[in-house]
C-alpha cells in the first residue's frame, strides 16, 4: 500500500483512508466518525484526506460520502461541498431589468456579449458601493475578480483562487442574487 505525506509532519495516509506515523512505522487506528489521535490531537481523516489528494483547502464546507457510506474514508468516496451548492443562477431578465433601470430603458442588452455586459455591471456593482458594502462576506474577492478587466471565466477564477469551478460559478451567482434582492428592496425591480 502506498503511503503520502500530508501537510502534518509525520503523517502519513493512503489513498484508501489508512493513516501512517511515519517516526513509529506504526498504523494509527482511525475511530467510526473518521478521527485518528497524533500528539494528543485529534484530526479529521476525511479533510486530511480532502487536502493532501484533491488539494483543496477545508474552509467551511463539508465533507459528502458519495456512496452513503460515512465510514468509507477511500479518496473516491469523498467530496468536499460548500454552502454554495445549493444557489440558483440569477434570472437574466432581473439583471438585464437592472441594467436598464441604470443605463436607461431604451438601451438594449445582450448578456453573451460577456464584455459589455461585464462592464456595465461593474459599473452598476460600483455605483451601488457593492463591494464596500459586502466586503465582510466570504468570497467578495472572487466576485470581484469577476468583473476585472481581463475577464476571467469561472475556470481560470477556480486556479486563481484554488476553488472548484462549480463554487466560483456559485459564488458569482450567490453575489448577483444579492445584487437582484437589493435592487428589489429598492424597489428597482418588481418583488
Amino acid at each position: 500500500m502506498s503511503y503520502y505525506k500530508t501537510k502534518i509532519p509525520g503523517i502519513s495516509i493512503s489513498k484508501t483512508g489508512s493513516v501512517k506515523n511515519t517516526k513509529r512505522d506504526e498504523i494509527l487506528k482511525v475511530s467510526k466518525r473518521g478521527y485518528f489521535t497524533f500528539k494528543n490531537t485529534s484530526i479529521s481523516l476525511p479533510k486530511l484526506m480532502i487536502e493532501t489528494f484533491k488539494k483543496i483547502p477545508m474552509k467551511t464546507g463539508q465533507i459528502k460520502y458519495i456512496d452513503g457510506n460515512n465510514q468509507n474514508f477511500n479518496i473516491e468516496n469523498l467530496e468536499y461541498k460548500t454552502k454554495l451548492d445549493k444557489i440558483d443562477p440569477p434570472l437574466e431578465n432581473d439583471i438585464i431589468e437592472i441594467l436598464k433601470y441604470y443605463y436607461g430603458s431604451k438601451e438594449t442588452f445582450n448578456l453573451k456579449d460577456v464584455f459589455k455586459y461585464r462592464m456595465h455591471l461593474k459599473i452598476v456593482l460600483d455605483q451601488r458601493n457593492f463591494f464596500i458594502k459586502y466586503k465582510h462576506l466570504p468570497n467578495i474577492s472572487i466576485f470581484r475578480a469577476y468583473f476585472s478587466f481581463n475577464m476571467p471565466g469561472y475556470r481560470n477564477l477556480s486556479i486563481l483562487h484554488n476553488i472548484t469551478v462549480r463554487d466560483a460559478q456559485r459564488t458569482v451567482y450567490f453575489y448577483l442574487n444579492k445584487l437582484i434582492e437589493d435592487c428589489k428592496a429598492d424597489r428597482i425591480l418588481k418583488q
